[in-house]
């Protein structure tokens, strides 16, 4: 018996149709959607009915919907009195206009808000989003969805199984650093990462293009030069300028790879040859998944960055000592580790290291400098562990 009998007048006859609606759901990903129809009679679902539409490109579920529904039933003969939906439509009063001419009765759309229907519309939800995970199933997960996805946003031959990302680091125009990433399969692969010291760091101002051209440039010409596995795609964190950066340095050496560009401020993609960007849903996965690459490039920059900048601050230090140059305070910091482990350290040892007369300017300095402040209380240790240069 229906939950609804035995109210009376309009308002049993309406509660009674809600209780045989059509209820649908939808889940779309990387362009892949899937669409579940629910049949219910007196409250209870008689009938599951499933679609499935592949690379449709990004899709709102609204305005799929919006155009499904007419297609759907224009091929079905049994009309409900009522439609409900996840979303609201952009014309629900079209569709209903179609639906009560076939049916020669009134038929209401409506996204249910609460209650047995909205519990309905949410488990249309579920079955359809478990339908799209069977049908579309891949590899490697929502990794691999992103790949595939990006090879069609960018129209790749193929899906770039291995990408290359590249992000440039620096502190008001010193200690410019160029940090690489690498993702194969959608994962990190952390093992390829590289950093580039840059050698336009002594530039009075900071060169963002040059310094990636020159990274670009070192990193494909050993590739080449070595006949080692190139990338199926490079990523640039920047827009425009250092996209063209990029692609001159390749040029320089010869070398043809995919290249885009990942602009900051509003998240566009640059591709050559292109005169606008490509912008896409902040939920696309090509997009999450270049993301992803650009901020690790980032987060790797910005952290052997400051390793570096801390390991050249103790350097300076050192170098204030009298017969202490660069070679000399390298050998001790190498050694040593530190102020702090180069004070505590024996004294032969010292010497063993830069030779008598620079051990005795080392050891006056290191008084003095405890005299004023604790030694290592500024030693600033690098953030990220050891540097690896390329």
């Amino acid at each position: 018996m229906s939950a609804y009998e035995g109210v009376g007048g309009v308002r049993g006859a309406v509660a009674r149709l809600a209780e045989h609606p059509n209820v649908a759901g939808i889940k779309e990903s990387g362009g892949d959607v899937a669409v579940c129809v629910l049949v219910v009679r007196g409250g209870v679902i008689q009938d599951r009915r499933e679609f499935f539409f592949e690379k449709s490109g990004e899709v709102d579920p609204a305005a799929f919907l919006d155009a499904f529904l007419p297609q759907f039933y224009d091929a079905n003969p049994f009309l409900p009195a009522e439609v409900h939906l996840p979303v609201d439509i952009p014309d629900p009063d079209l569709l209903e206009a179609f639906l009560a001419a076939r049916r020669n009765a009134k038929v209401v759309v409506r996204v249910p808000r609460r209650g047995p229907a909205r519990e309905r519309v949410e488990l249309a939800q579920d079955n359809a989003r478990e339908r799209h995970k069977v049908r579309f199933r891949r590899m490697g997960g929502e990794e691999a969805l992103g790949v595939e996805r990006l090879a069609r946003v960018l129209d790749l031959p193929v899906p770039p199984r291995r990408i290359e990302a590249f992000d440039i680091s620096h502190l008001q125009g010193t200690d410019s650093i160029a940090s690489l990433v690498v993702f194969e399969d959608g994962r990190p692969k952390k093992s390829d990462y590289r950093l580039f010291g840059i050698a336009s760091q002594t530039l009075l101002a900071p060169d963002d293009f040059r310094s990636m051209a020159e990274a670009v440039e070192r990193r494909y010409r050993r590739l080449k030069d070595g006949n080692a596995e190139m990338p199926d795609l490079v990523l640039v964190d920047g827009g425009r300028g250092q996209l063209q950066a990029a692609l001159t340095a390749l040029d320089r050496i010869g070398v043809e790879l995919p290249v885009v560009g990942l602009a900051k401020r509003e998240e566009e993609i640059w591709m050559p040859g292109r005169p606008d960007p490509i912008r896409l849903s902040r939920k696309d996965p090509a997009l999450q998944l270049i993301q992803r690459l650009r901020d690790e490039a980032h987060r790797f920059a910005i952290t052997r960055h400051r390793g570096r900048r801390s390991k050249r601050m103790r350097e300076t230090s050192l170098m204030e000592i009298p017969g202490i140059g660069p070679t000399r305070a390298r050998i001790l910091l190498r050694r040593f580790g530190s102020l702090s482990g180069l004070a505590a350290a024996d004294p032969k040892e010292v010497e063993e290291a830069v030779g008598p007369a620079s051990a005795r300017a080392v050891r006056e300095h290191l008084q003095t400098v405890s005299r004023a402040e604790p030694v290592g209380a500024s030693d600033g240790a690098p953030e990220g562990g050891r540097v690896h240069s390329a």
